[in-house]
């Protein structure tokens, strides 16, 4: 199991690094990323505070599985931009009144 693109991995460690003193069991989870398994899916890793380090899982599958990378781009492309269409709604509910 893996994420696909290497910059996702990365910002998960970042964020984790950024944690100055997690305790035991704390988790920071990522956003949407495609991963692979036996096939491509949408879905979020995270990583936990084990004690002495951060031990970086699978979170959740948000999508069914796709035989390519680039159906899995798509997907998560047309997530992110459902989920940002919804947060500028309710923005414009919020400034609106």
């Amino acid at each position: 199991m893996s994420m696909v693109n290497e910059l996702d991995s990365k910002k998960l460690f970042d964020d984790c690094a950024e944690i100055e003193d997690p305790s035991e069991g704390q988790t920071i989870i990522t956003g949407l990323v495609v991963c692979k398994t036996c096939a491509y899916y949408v879905g979020r890793w995270c990583a936990e505070w084990t004690g002495a380090m951060w031990l970086p899982q699978p979170y959740s599958r948000e999508t069914d599985y796709f035989a390519t990378v680039q159906e899995a781009i798509d997907a998560q492309g047309r997530m992110l931009a459902d989920s940002l269409e919804l947060k500028l709604s309710e923005l414009g509910e919020l400034l609106t009144g």
